[in-house]
């Protein structure tokens, strides 16, 4: 590979870093790929591409992925924190919506989430988050 096509490859990478950056950010409370788009300073269709070519996964599957790492880590904090809280820290707009991801997406509920970190069966390791 020339060294051009390595620096080229180096910066989309290095964007793409930046761009995921922004999503989770403790500060943002980004719910939808058009936030995340508006947040980062790009287009839509550049932040598909971008995620896509980079991660090989749209924004939305990796802002689905964020919100479920959100809502381990705070269960893994707060083993007894109730679902509302739960629902406001992992950037949803209240906790009928984050029933219905989880029971849509994963097909689960928060009880069933909170048992299975008691029980050490699901663990709060991040792919997207930062670690803490």
């Amino acid at each position: 590979m020339s060294l051009q096509i390595q620096n080229m490859h180096n910066l989309h990478c290095f964007k793409a870093e930046r761009v995921v950056q922004v999503l989770v950010s403790e500060s943002t409370g980004i719910r939808t790929v058009k936030e995340w788009a508006k947040e980062a300073g790009i287009a839509e269709s550049s932040l598909n591409k971008l995620m896509t070519d980079v991660y090989g996964q749209t924004p939305g599957d990796i802002l689905k992925q964020v919100k479920y790492e959100k809502i381990i880590r705070t269960l893994g904090r707060d083993v007894n924190a109730c679902a509302f809280s739960i629902a406001i820290d992992s950037d949803f707009n209240g906790e009928a919506a984050m029933r219905m991801f989880l029971r849509r997406r994963y097909n689960t509920n928060i009880s069933t989430l909170r048992e299975q970190l008691l029980q050490g069966r699901i663990m709060p390791e991040p792919k997207w988050l930062p670690a803490l």
